[in-house]
């Protein structure tokens, strides 16, 4: 009988250790969640490329201070950093945020140009998309038709003969990659559409 009290009550105690050491790993082994300094800056996030942060100070910022006249430059900022870092979805996502929020803003070409430039940045990574290039010729002719005194005139030009060369290229490929496959026809199309 004592043998069997003494196995239950190892039984009982292992059973109360085991649980407690679990409780402790799990507790050592839960990520804390970052917290950001509370003298980071939107400027020394970006400065310091770290652009999660950038982004939650920007939102907690705007969300406090809505009408604050920082909020266009903090766009323009982290639509640049974010087009520095090539994530130009988050790039275009600031630069269209400011066209909303500011349309006769004083540096609205700016924010188109940064919005044409991601586009044409993703255009680059990912030449096969056809509707990147016909998005990216639409934006960049709506630009140099609203923006004519703009000192970024010629860099959307640029853009734009750029995109039309790495068109071309991309045409001749398939043209000489059909010819191979003896389909002239297709190829003939794709050469047609580089006149």
């Amino acid at each position: 009988m004592m043998r069997y009290i003494r196995m239950v009550v190892y039984a009982w105690v292992g059973v109360v250790l085991i649980g407690c050491s679990t409780a402790a790993i799990e507790h050592i082994d839960k990520p804390k969640e970052k917290k950001i300094e509370k003298s980071l800056t939107i400027e020394t996030a970006i400065k310091h490329k770290n652009l999660e942060a950038a982004d939650k100070l920007y939102l907690a910022y705007r969300g406090k201070h809505p009408e604050s006249n920082k909020l266009p430059s903090y766009m323009l900022k982290l639509s640049k950093a974010h087009m520095k870092n090539k994530e130009y979805l988050l790039a275009r996502y600031y630069a269209e945020a400011y066209i909303t929020d500011y349309p006769s803003g004083r540096r609205v070409d700016q924010a188109w140009f940064l919005r044409i430039k991601s586009l044409f940045l993703r255009f680059k990574d990912n030449s096969s998309s056809q509707s990147l290039a016909d998005q990216l010729r639409e934006e960049s002719k709506v630009f140099l038709g609203q923006f004519t005194r703009s000192t970024y005139r010629v860099e959307i030009k640029n853009m734009r003969k750029e995109s039309q060369k790495i068109i071309k290229a991309r045409n001749e490929e398939i043209a000489q990659a059909y010819e191979r496959m003896g389909k002239k026809k297709a190829a003939e199309y794709y050469r047609h559409k580089n006149k």
